[in-house]
């Protein structure tokens, strides 16, 4: 039987990527400890969802630095879905060779990884950054349903700060 979070978990995990990049945009590096569970809490797709809100929403720098540090340093069973989350982040931002970078290590770990395909399909057919921006609006609405708050969401082109 696969191990299925609580929604208690899912919000700890969601909470704990949002704090550890912060942390980490002001320069403090994440425990180990922090690192797995973070890694863990991606196999949840209710997780990664609300993950993928990140890269609209105030704090999408600190997300997007999070996932590029992560997918250097956990061990290549754990990076498909954090180069997913890169490439999510980097793409609704407008940066489509870091989105194909991050897709192609992604899809070389897990050719069958879905989200990983599907946004190389949209890249490659190029399907705007403003168009992949509505994918997160998932996120926000299963944050909402699991009680999690995520930063306020910005207009394309709008920074935070």
């Amino acid at each position: 039987a696969r191990f299925e979070p609580t929604a208690a978990q899912v919000r700890e995990t969601a909470h704990l990527a949002m704090v550890v990049a912060a942390r980490l945009a002001d320069g403090t590096e994440p425990a180990d400890a922090e690192l797995v569970r973070l890694a863990r809490g991606l196999s949840d797709p209710r997780v990664r969802d609300i993950l993928y809100a990140l890269a609209v929403g105030a704090a999408a720098a600190d997300a997007e630095a999070l996932w590029a540090m992560m997918a250097r340093v956990l061990p290549e069973p754990a990076r498909p879905d954090v180069l997913v989350l890169l490439a999510f982040s980097a793409y609704a931002r407008g940066d489509g060779p870091l989105a194909g970078i991050a897709l192609e290590a992604a899809l070389q770990l897990d050719p069958r990884h879905r989200m990983a395909a599907m946004l190389d399909s949209a890249l490659q057919s190029g399907m705007r950054p403003e168009q992949i921006r509505g994918m997160a609006l998932s996120g926000y609405r299963t944050a909402e349903r699991l009680g999690v708050r995520l930063p306020p969401r910005l207009a394309f082109g709008q920074r935070a700060g």
